[in-house]
């Protein structure tokens, strides 16, 4: 196993992002492919000689590689005759605002190169091009147009800001309230290029830089053939770098927008005000995303094309080379003649309103993963209307660089434990994995699928924390960063540390995130609504001595009602009411259930994987229940909404008679659900699924640990149901305030709607207890009976350890 740290380009931070991708490479993978992420940016800087440059160009540009040449490349009078035969072999490409500088140029050092132009211009030659946008439809010359106009809006941001400057307080800036004004709005990197085009604004070729750029990247995409532009201008290689972010940002924007069109359940929509001048109106669409939904919309077949661009600087030994290497997709095409077609827009699918993936600046931090959806204000510059945000995105230092690690397999045998686990991908939507079983896995391996398991967010319990097991991966999960919650980590041991990872969770370690589970707001009714369904498992035997009590007229012996409890609950039901009667004085009783539904809210609301940790075998018990219960749950909700919307796509029982083994009740409707519907009308077609993992950690033992994985798979639209909960406990919006079940009989889906008994808290079926504050006067009588129901499928496997 190896790894290589490389510093990428990449389009921003999304929520739930921490910064670093970790990114497991299989064998086989070529080097050059491992450095450049899929739509992701290389960037590496460092010494060279042209002899070595020669050798690599031979032995890595592809045979239908394309040089795009600047001036300022061929200005360079040291360059060898190999340089020539290298580009010679195989297609040079001069631009119209290239070659008109080249009229006036000193050809003394390179008269040989002189006369294939020359000639190539006149009668032409094979491994000569002179590129015009002409070549390219009507949409896609506006596209290329547009862009080069876009990039050139950094050289007039100085221009731009003395404009503004001049509107608002009748006078010119200063020189140095001018600088002021540019570094503050284009930092570091448009700086320069905004200083320099103060003073080159007049000059004929203004715009070859932009020109250039543009042309190489949309020839590389519209041909698919690798464009490499050579120069010697670092404004040149700043602006390749500034266009490959926003044409990326806009292609990702397009497919948001189209996958939102095709399932809009995968995005949460807030109708929000915003006073900023660059939208028609203060009233916009935000989009919330499930995290790393710009990658998920990314389409699954796909061809790729490298764009990139070497500059050289300093001379003789002093000569040092900068490169850039974007990998741009085919599919790109569709965003080029979307722009020219629209005039700048990224969809049409919004009746003149666009769709941007916010980023800061210009928008607020907390846009950060978000979407736009908004009617944008333009500005003439040249023969364009530019949009205020495209100006924005241009001229601002928005951009984002990201550290990634790469893991690569040094044999061609099969992959390692701990890349398999980095790469685990659950397929089939709303089930569980196969039934956990203990595992013994090399520390090292461990620690790899840690450090790769990306996306996720890593949960904690106390029982995980304070086990020996947690110093093995200390160092893996504060480098990832971890959470836990606010309950949790204050009823941790003080100054006894057991390890190194309760200590920091204690100390507040930066990369430890606490949820406030205590806090008003974060107590909403769909958080109570699940905490209650699970504590009422270990709160079980007090309502079965409450019943003994009622009906009976006396107490339930200790040796009694276990044996009650398993009759209703099952050996799972037991072992959970046992430990709530064995801890009812104790304060934490219910904080793996706090932990639990927190873990699989946030999941759900912000839409990416999340990982538990424990020691305590109860812990991954009432993770499976509470994922059979949100995937009970939501697919009433679906079949709720379905049957609302197509009343008349379902038969409706009217008796027994119907279906024998149903026990119709009055005042109830009834009705089949078509089994061959489900996954083409009932469930969204093609949701974001999310992974919610518990991993039962056991003893360690010879740098060995022992776990049993267990792995829900859930999905983004389940937010709607949340909502609903939220709002009234119940699984379907009705003003009849019915609730939506499903029932399976003789392996036939059956839908009831009816109303529903509420058992209320604190009453002797539902006794309730003072630590839990839960923000509900009570709770289904059918959810309770399920909750405790042992309708599992498989033995107890992960008990034989405790």
């Amino acid at each position: 196993m190896g790894k290589r740290n490389v510093t990428v380009s990449y389009f921003n931070k999304t929520s739930g992002f921490d910064g670093v991708e970790r990114r497991p490479v299989p064998a086989g993978i070529p080097e050059h492919r491992q450095a450049v992420p899929r739509l992701g940016g290389c960037a590496n800087e460092g010494p060279a000689d042209w002899h070595s440059f020669a050798e690599t160009l031979k032995r890595s540009a592809l045979p239908e590689a394309v040089f795009f040449l600047d001036a300022s490349f061929l200005g360079r009078h040291e360059l060898p005759e190999e340089i020539y035969e290298v580009l010679l072999s195989r297609r040079i490409a001069i631009t119209p605002l290239v070659w008109r500088e080249l009229q006036d140029w000193d050809w003394s050092a390179h008269r040989r190169l002189r006369d294939v132009l020359v000639s190539a211009k006149k009668d032409g030659h094979p491994s000569v091009m002179f590129l015009e946008p002409e070549i390219w439809e009507a949409p896609v010359q506006s596209a290329a147009k547009y862009y080069t106009q876009l990039l050139g809006t950094r050289k007039l941001a100085g221009h731009i800001l003395r404009a503004n400057f001049h509107e608002k307080h009748s006078r010119d800036p200063t020189d140095d309230e001018l600088t002021t004004l540019i570094q503050k709005a284009a930092r570091d990197r448009g700086h320069l290029l905004a200083k320099k085009g103060l003073v080159d604004v007049n000059k004929e070729n203004f715009y070859a830089d932009e020109e250039l750029v543009v042309l190489a990247f949309f020839h590389g995409v519209m041909t698919g053939h690798e464009s490499v532009i050579l120069t010697g201008d670092r404004d040149l290689l700043e602006q390749v770098y500034k266009l490959t972010y926003l044409i990326d940002t806009d292609y990702r924007s397009m497919l948001v927008a189209e996958s939102y069109h095709e399932t809009p359940d995968n995005v949460i929509v807030h109708q929000v005000s915003m006073v900023d001048d660059v939208f028609e109106s203060d009233q916009i669409e935000l989009l919330d995303l499930p995290s790393h939904f710009v990658d998920f919309v990314l389409p699954e077949k796909h061809e790729w094309v490298s764009v990139q661009c070497f500059r050289f600087g300093g001379r003789d030994k002093d000569l040092k080379a900068s490169m850039h290497t974007y990998c741009a997709e085919l599919d790109m095409r569709r965003l080029l003649y979307m722009k020219g077609k629209t005039e700048g827009l990224n969809s049409d699918l919004f009746d003149g309103k666009n769709i941007r993936i916010a980023l800061s600046p210009p928008f607020p931090d907390e846009f950060f993963g978000r979407a736009i959806v908004a009617k944008e204000k333009a500005v003439r510059i040249g023969a364009h209307d530019i949009s205020f945000v495209d100006l924005n995105y241009a001229i601002m230092e928005v951009e984002h660089f990201r550290r990634r690690e790469t893991e690569t397999e040094e044999s061609e045998e099969a992959p390692s434990f701990g890349l398999l686990m980095a790469t685990f991908r659950q397929p089939v939507r709303l089930m569980f994995t196969s039934p956990p079983e203990w595992m013994d896995v090399p520390v090292e391996e461990f620690q790899t699928a840690v450090r790769l398991f990306n996306p996720a967010l890593f949960l904690v319990d106390d029982t995980f924390l304070l086990s020996h097991v947690a110093d093995y991966l200390a160092d893996e999960l504060l480098e990832r960063g971890l959470a836990t919650t606010r309950h949790i980590r204050d009823s941790l041991p003080k100054g006894d540390w057991n390890s190194r990872l309760h200590e920091a969770v204690v100390k507040g370690h930066r990369q430890v995130k606490t949820l406030d589970v205590s806090d008003n707001a974060s107590r909403s009714r769909d958080f109570g609504y699940y905490v209650g369904l699970l504590a009422f498992r270990k709160l079980f035997w007090k309502a079965i001595k409450s019943r003994v009590k009622r009906d009976h007229g006396r107490d339930s012996p200790d040796t009694e009602w276990p044996e009650v409890v398993e009759r209703y609950a099952g050996i799972r039901g037991r072992r959970l009411a046992e430990e709530g009667w064995r801890r009812k004085d104790d304060p934490r009783l219910f904080f793996a259930e706090e932990l639990l539904v927190q873990g699989y809210l946030r999941s759900v609301k912000i839409g990416i994987d999340v990982v538990f940790l424990t020691s305590d075998p109860l812990f991954l018990e009432q993770f499976h229940r509470l994922g059979r219960l949100f995937r009970d749950h939501y697919r009433a909700y679906r079949i709720g909404k379905w049957f609302n919307s197509n009343p008349d796509s379902c038969r409706v029982l009217q008796s027994d008679d119907d279906f024998p083994s149903a026990q119709l009740t009055k005042g109830s409707t009834y009705f089949e659900i078509p089994n061959d519907r489900w996954n083409t009308e009932i469930l969204p077609r093609r949701p974001v699924t999310l992974n919610l993992h518990c991993w039962l950690m056991g003893h360690a033992e010879k740098n060995t640990l022992r776990f049993a994985p267990f792995t829900f798979c859930a999905e983004r639209p389940m937010h709607y149901l949340l909502a609903q909960k939220a709002a009234n406990g119940l699984n379907m919006s009705d003003e009849s305030g019915k609730n939506v079940r499903i029932e399976v009989l003789r392996q036939d889906w059956i839908g009831v709607i009816e109303n529903e008994a509420i058992i209320p808290i604190g009453s002797e079926d539902w006794p309730g207890d003072p630590r839990l504050e839960l923000g509900i006067d009570g709770l289904p009588k059918s959810d309770l009976a399920r909750v405790v129901a042992d309708n599992c499928d498989f033995p107890m496997l992960w008990y034989e350890e405790s």
